[in-house]
């Protein structure tokens, strides 16, 4: 009770000191196409989620539509993962007469450093990553003394946590089962040692439960990714991830590839921010780009040295994840200094360096794909510092050593560990800052996008057709159940092609998905920021391939943001 205390009380703060927002408009995407803000009427279907989550979302804003579904259950999903999290900290910490002031430093890293990121910018990828941490946390909190009942909740505890990290999103629940799998092997090895049967056997069970848990899951997921979207959409939206996600030759890197598939600069530009409404981006041309890159052609030493060759780079660029990455180093010299004063406690150190060693590879096999991105390495940093802390904190019982030799080796590893923790709260404080700091700019973004929203909401009659960067929408809060905006849609993004794009151009009475044809339309209209490139992209793009000649401003949205039409052979 006192874990989930801290866990709402965190939530609160962020709640109290920040906009909650989503990171991106991944949410709101699946957010808006559940809630039916895309066609009127709630989906039961998006790509981005397992399908029973699809389904449970859904009825849930069909039942009670006034309230941010899919935000409620996202820090649903972050505060149960962040309770387990902690409970699991304070029941090792009670087991092995860890002091509590250094259980609780530990929690306040986990909550400034790990999860209040993900409780303030909310993605479903940490809220995922939140729950199988919690999941990793109460198997490793499962004791050999513990009671027989006492097991099994928290191995039942596990199995449904990491049921909901699948549920949010696939990838992260995958990553989780690894983890999860990790820990149970180290209870199992524990249990071998012990020569205790009865806790072999259940640490067996919750293996093959949590084993059929994530196949079931992972099968349901890829199902209904294929059988809720057209046909073709599933091998489409892989193309269309191997070229958005993964690296390849830009357009002046190798103009070859992309002449290849009839694609000029202009095209290349535009399906680089995700606009897919041409009919030559396609499944077939985006994986003929990316087979064609090098690095694509890449051996597995070449991917690996370009990948470690980014890091620099990466961190760089992200200074977040320079703190993120202290956390694990900080957490396994933890470990560390704890075998060093207690090697009867051998295991729990095998295990700590086992979870690193599960780190680096699930690393190198990124690296070799080329997906390493900040919430990637956020949701690595999350399981890894988690196992790697709760593996250590089990090391921490005195060696039966004499009463003097005893107490200064525990006053010197107490000294020793506080340094790790104030080392690992400091990163943990930047986190925190960091986070609090986007606060300045939220407001005034919101309230661009709010007036697009608001724009095509008092015209219903027209349909509105902006690039996904226009008035960025990450706004988690508002609901739309009287007048939903149906007639805005993004440009391509990653509804493109699937059953709630085509529905919703339907509800639109539109036929086609191009923009040479969408744009004729007499009540079609496109949404730009003049401060930006893309509406000078998208006409040179339309006088090119499309037939127009150039365009007209109709309205003004906001001081920046403009109301086009396009104009055709003089006049529409």
């Amino acid at each position: 009770m006192f874990s989930l205390a801290c866990a709402l009380a965190l939530v609160a703060l962020a709640a109290t000191l920040s906009t909650l927002t989503y990171y991106d408009n991944d949410d709101l995407n699946i957010a808006w196409a559940l809630a039916g803000y895309r066609t009127g009427t709630p989906s039961f279907a998006h790509p981005f989620i397992n399908c029973i989550m699809a389904i449970i979302t859904s009825a849930l804003y069909t039942v009670l539509p006034n309230i941010p579904w899919w935000l409620a259950l996202q820090l649903a999903a972050s505060v149960l993962g962040m309770t387990a999290v902690f409970a699991s900290i304070l029941k090792i910490g009670a087991k092995h007469h860890v002091p509590l002031i250094l259980a609780l430093v530990l929690m306040a890293v986990c909550g400034a450093g790990l999860f209040y990121y993900g409780l303030v910018l909310v993605t479903f990828t940490l809220s995922a990553a939140a729950a199988g941490a919690g999941a990793v946390a109460l198997i490793l909190a499962i004791d050999a003394d513990d009671e027989k009942r006492v097991q099994r909740r928290y191995g039942i505890g596990a199995i449904i946590l990491l049921a909901i990290s699948l549920l949010v999103r696939n990838s992260s629940g995958i990553a989780a089962a690894c983890f999860a799998g990790g820990a149970l092997l180290v209870r199992l090895l524990e249990s071998i040692l012990l020569k205790d049967s009865i806790v072999r056997k259940r640490m067996l069970s919750f293996l093959i439960a949590a084993v059929l848990t994530t196949g079931v899951l992972v099968g349901i997921n890829a199902y209904g990714r294929t059988a809720q979207n057209p046909e073709g959409f599933t091998a489409y939206d892989e193309a269309r991830s191997a070229y958005m996600d993964y690296p390849h030759d830009s357009y002046n890197e190798n103009p070859e590839i992309y002449t290849a598939v009839g694609w000029d600069d202009t095209l290349a530009n535009l399906a680089s921010v995700w606009f897919y409404m041409d009919e030559r981006i396609t499944t077939d041309n985006f994986l003929a780009i990316t087979e064609n890159s090098a690095f694509q052609n890449m051996n597995v030493a070449e991917r690996l040295q370009l990948g470690v060759n980014s890091f620099e780079t990466f961190f760089q660029t992200f200074q977040l994840a320079v703190y993120f990455g202290v956390f694990i180093c900080a957490a396994y010299a933890a470990a560390i200094v704890l075998f060093l004063f207690n090697r009867k406690r051998w295991l729990p150190f095998v295990g700590a360096s086992a979870f690193l060693i599960g780190t680096l590879a699930l690393l190198a096999v990124l690296l070799y794909f080329g997906r390493i991105n900040l919430r990637v390495w956020m949701t690595i940093s999350i399981f890894s510092s988690v196992s790697i802390w709760l593996c250590a904190l089990c090391g921490y019982d005195e060696a039966q050593d004499d009463q003097k030799k005893m107490r200064l080796k525990g006053a010197l590893r107490v000294v020793l560990l506080l340094l790790v923790l104030v080392i690992s709260l400091g990163a943990g404080y930047k986190v925190f800052r960091t986070v609090v700091s986007y606060e300045d700019g939220t407001p005034d973004m919101l309230a661009r996008s709010s007036a697009v929203t608001a724009y095509a909401q008092a015209h219903p009659d027209n349909v509105y057709i902006r690039d996904v960067y226009v008035a960025n929408n990450v706004d988690a809060l508002s609901v739309y159940r009287d007048n939903p905006p149906v007639n805005l849609i993004d440009w391509g993004g990653c509804d493109m092609n699937t059953v709630t794009r085509v529905q919703q151009l339907a509800v639109n009475g539109l036929s086609s998905t191009w923009a040479k044809d969408l744009f004729r339309e007499e009540n079609v209209y496109y949404i730009g920021d003049t401060d930006q490139t893309y509406l000078e992209l998208l006409t040179e793009y339309m006088n090119s391939h499309c037939g127009a000649n150039g365009y007209e401003i109709v309205d003004q949205i906001t001081e920046n943001i403009v109301v086009v039409q396009f104009v055709f052979g003089g006049s529409r």
